[in-house]
């Protein structure tokens, strides 16, 4: 018979160990990695993106002309859509989707170089697996960024909220690079 407690021995997850948080972010990635969708991500390129601001743009303090990083990467998140919105499209109501899904920091940064920041473009793939199904694909961009599941004084994952957005307001580049597959 194994003791799993004899005096003295109990442990407790130790914040200070890298090893073990290494161990809990690997935990929640492996979690993440096996519920995601397929989602290719366009980060914002802002240094290009202010330089072909013009003066309308600068008075209104938003960018028509916002310049993406054409060449996506591959995130992988865990989705959830608002409940109040999918019951107002059953309903027939045309809502701006806005979805929440949560990422593993660690691999996110490694992934993208980066945190997510707002005005990132990403596009989720979700592919019907029922005979008639179809494939829908939809673009967002990222509204907001906030680490969260905070495991004794770390951080594990990103909480990133987004808004769908409209297919015109996606760089043709974009567009003609994701008709192709």
């Amino acid at each position: 018979m194994v003791d799993f407690y004899s005096e003295g021995t109990l442990r407790i997850f130790d914040p200070y160990n890298a090893n073990e948080r290494q161990l809990i972010h690997s935990i929640a990635q492996e979690d993440i990695e096996r519920q995601s969708p397929i989602i290719h991500w366009f980060k914002i390129n802002r240094t290009e993106s202010i330089l072909n601001m013009d003066e309308v743009d600068r008075l209104y303090g938003e960018n028509a002309n916002t310049v993406y990083h054409v060449e996506p990467t591959q995130v992988f998140a865990i989705v959830e859509k608002s409940p109040i919105i999918t019951e107002l499209q059953r309903m027939g109501f045309s809502q701006i989707e806005e979805i929440n899904f949560v990422c593993n920091i660690p691999q996110t940064l490694k992934i993208l170089g980066r945190e997510p920041t707002e005005g990132d473009l990403f596009r989720i793939s979700y592919f019907g697996f029922l005979e008639g199904e179809k494939n829908i694909h939809r673009f967002y961009k990222v509204s907001s960024v906030v680490p969260s599941d905070m495991i004794l004084g770390h951080y594990t994952n990103f909480l990133v909220n987004a808004e769908q957005t409209n297919l015109n307001d996606v760089p043709q580049s974009i567009v003609d690079l994701l008709v192709v597959e």
